[in-house]
């Protein structure tokens, strides 16, 4: 688990601890005699006995598989998803090859000083590996990043440092913290990334909405009262699966015959959130008909447009809430805002009811075919059909939620 490893560890620069992994700290070097040798250390200066010292041939890391999203994705789970192999003999090469052919490698154990010597270094290219035998460190060490030749080994005595492993008691401070002492980074909090995801109304500490002041305008159409009745209503009409993410036209004013699903936005007086409401105006009768659910977060409104992140439990199928039913808890996306006035540069980007054109209208369906049932013409429960492929829980928000705390 050797990369792994690492990448965490150079991803963990808040925790309350310090650490060099692979290419990480200095390295001295002195020429003495022929031997290869050293010493290994923490970075807190303490010395690392009975560590396992390597010596990998480069080109046995060159012949290695290529490590594919074809063979990581190698199990469907299901759910429009994959599963990784618990276990693969190629992804963390080194740890992998020392793991698989170690007893082949020159190598050597540090001694109570935490020294190692390696003789007779063939030519060739190595990567230098540690090994630590205790649970208080990582494998990698700092000079595992790159390959070496034998020129830069022989006669040479190499400072090594490896990572320690996060304490029991360590905890995420989170980048607010590391703002506070780099204030050059701060206007980071205003960008379109840091504002991908926001709970509405309100601004996380990693946010700035200076820039953006009609960011949560849309809100103001979700009336407040105590039941959906009191919301704004959006009509959806004229479906027609080939227009793509947006099926259904949309508008703020009734099509008559022609409606085909209601969604109702409102706020509840009691807790504050917002709410949108599922009206099946074809089919009255749809067991799963004004169910309702809250919108936690949104998704844009930096660049002209924003969604609706809906809280789903799990659902059986019959449109009632129960756990083991249909579908897969989490966020999902609903609806489209775009009725913003002016963008970041002061251009028009009004969005007009009737537009003619989908996208600068004020409303834009996005993937009302997530919840409607074309055969049955009934709402469904997302992912009841398609697993986790559209649960922003799951697929998105590792990437897109840097911005919410």
């Amino acid at each position: 688990m050797t990369l792994n490893k690492l990448f965490l560890a150079s991803l963990l620069g808040c925790l309350a601890f310090s650490g060099a992994a692979c290419g990480g700290g200095g390295v001295d070097a002195e020429e003495v005699g022929e031997a290869f040798q050293g010493t290994v250390s923490d970075p807190g200066g303490s010395l690392v006995a009975d560590a396992t010292v390597y010596l990998i041939p480069a080109l046995d890391v060159a012949n290695l598989d290529a490590l594919t999203s074809a063979n990581m994705r190698s199990t469907d789970d299901g759910l429009g998803g994959y599963d990784m192999p618990e276990s693969m003999d190629f992804d963390e090469p080194l740890e992998d090859l020392a793991r698989l052919n170690g007893a082949s490698f020159l190598s050597a154990l540090t001694d109570a000083d935490g020294r190692f010597a390696i003789s007779d270094v063939p030519d060739g290219r190595f990567y230098v590996y540690v090994e630590p035998s205790d649970a208080d460190h990582l494998p990698g060490g700092s000079l595992c990043r790159d390959s070496i030749t034998e020129s830069g080994l022989r006669g040479f005595d190499l400072a090594i440092s490896v990572s320690g492993v996060t304490g029991a008691n360590a905890h995420y401070m989170g980048a607010d913290r590391c703002l506070e002492c780099h204030t050059d980074h701060v206007g980071t909090k205003s960008l379109a990334h840091s504002l991908g995801f926001k709970v509405p109304n309100e601004v996380s500490p990693l946010q700035d909405l200076s820039d953006f002041p009609e960011f949560d305008m849309s809100f103001d159409y979700f009336t407040t009262g105590t039941n959906y009745t009191v919301g704004s209503k959006v009509y959806y009409y004229e479906p027609d699966s080939a227009r793509g993410m947006d099926d259904f036209k949309i508008s703020e004013t009734s099509q008559g015959a022609a409606n085909v699903i209601v969604l109702w936005l409102w706020t509840d007086a009691g807790t504050g959130i917002p709410n949108i409401t599922f009206e099946n105006v074809l089919n009255p009768a749809d067991p799963m008909n004004l169910h309702t659910h809250e919108v936690r977060l949104t998704y844009g409104g930096a660049v002209n447009k924003q969604r609706y992140m809906l809280e789903w439990e799990n659902w059986a199928a019959d449109g009632s809430a129960a756990a083991g039913g249909n579908g897969l808890k989490g966020l999902y996306p609903t609806l489209q805002f775009q009725g913003f006035t002016v963008d970041q540069a002061g251009g028009d980007v009004t969005g007009y009811e009737g537009s003619a054109d989908r996208s600068r209208q004020v409303w834009r369906d996005y993937h009302m075919d997530y919840y409607w049932n074309y055969q049955t013409n009934r709402f469904m429960v997302p992912g009841s059909v398609d697993g986790k492929a559209h649960n922003i829980s799951v697929k998105c928000m590792g990437c897109h939620a840097t911005g919410w705390s």
